[in-house]
Protein backbone atom coordinates (compact mmCIF):
# COMPACT_ATOMS: atom_id res chain seq x y z
CA UNK A 1 0.00 0.00 0.00
CA UNK A 2 1.34 3.41 -0.99
CA UNK A 3 1.89 5.78 1.91
CA UNK A 4 0.39 9.24 1.45
CA UNK A 5 1.48 12.52 2.97
CA UNK A 6 -0.84 15.20 4.32
CA UNK A 7 0.47 18.74 4.55
CA UNK A 8 -1.22 20.89 7.22
CA UNK A 9 -1.10 24.68 6.91
CA UNK A 10 -2.22 26.82 9.85
CA UNK A 11 -3.07 30.17 8.32
CA UNK A 12 -4.77 31.93 11.23
CA UNK A 13 -7.35 34.61 10.39
CA UNK A 14 -7.68 35.32 6.67
CA UNK A 15 -10.20 37.46 4.76
CA UNK A 16 -12.74 35.34 2.87
CA UNK A 17 -11.62 36.34 -0.63
CA UNK A 18 -7.95 35.76 0.21
CA UNK A 19 -8.79 32.36 1.72
CA UNK A 20 -10.69 31.38 -1.41
CA UNK A 21 -7.69 32.29 -3.58
CA UNK A 22 -5.36 30.28 -1.33
CA UNK A 23 -7.75 27.33 -1.57
CA UNK A 24 -7.84 27.50 -5.39
CA UNK A 25 -4.05 27.84 -5.63
CA UNK A 26 -3.57 24.91 -3.22
CA UNK A 27 -6.03 22.77 -5.18
CA UNK A 28 -4.10 23.40 -8.42
CA UNK A 29 -0.81 22.54 -6.72
CA UNK A 30 -2.21 19.28 -5.32
CA UNK A 31 -3.82 18.26 -8.61
CA UNK A 32 -0.60 18.88 -10.55
CA UNK A 33 1.50 17.03 -7.99
CA UNK A 34 3.45 20.12 -6.91
CA UNK A 35 2.49 19.48 -3.28
CA UNK A 36 0.88 16.66 -1.29
CA UNK A 37 -2.74 16.58 -0.15
CA UNK A 38 -3.18 19.69 1.99
CA UNK A 39 -5.43 20.64 4.89
CA UNK A 40 -5.90 24.39 5.33
CA UNK A 41 -6.76 25.45 8.88
CA UNK A 42 -8.02 29.03 9.05
CA UNK A 43 -10.80 31.30 10.12
CA UNK A 44 -12.21 34.39 8.50
CA UNK A 45 -14.38 37.28 9.68
CA UNK A 46 -18.15 36.81 9.56
CA UNK A 47 -19.18 36.49 5.95
CA UNK A 48 -22.60 36.49 4.35
CA UNK A 49 -22.73 34.47 1.15
CA UNK A 50 -25.56 34.23 -1.35
CA UNK A 51 -26.53 31.29 -3.52
CA UNK A 52 -27.20 31.51 -7.24
CA UNK A 53 -30.95 31.87 -6.75
CA UNK A 54 -30.76 34.43 -3.94
CA UNK A 55 -32.51 37.78 -4.13
CA UNK A 56 -32.27 41.04 -2.21
CA UNK A 57 -35.69 40.45 -0.65
CA UNK A 58 -34.30 37.34 1.01
CA UNK A 59 -32.16 39.46 3.37
CA UNK A 60 -34.01 40.04 6.62
CA UNK A 61 -31.40 42.11 8.52
CA UNK A 62 -30.52 45.76 7.98
CA UNK A 63 -27.65 46.48 5.58
CA UNK A 64 -25.65 48.08 8.44
CA UNK A 65 -25.62 45.87 11.50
Amino acid sequence: MRQRTLKVERLGRVEYSAALEIQKRTERAVLTGEQPDTLLLLEHPHTLTFGRRSAQNGIIVPVKF
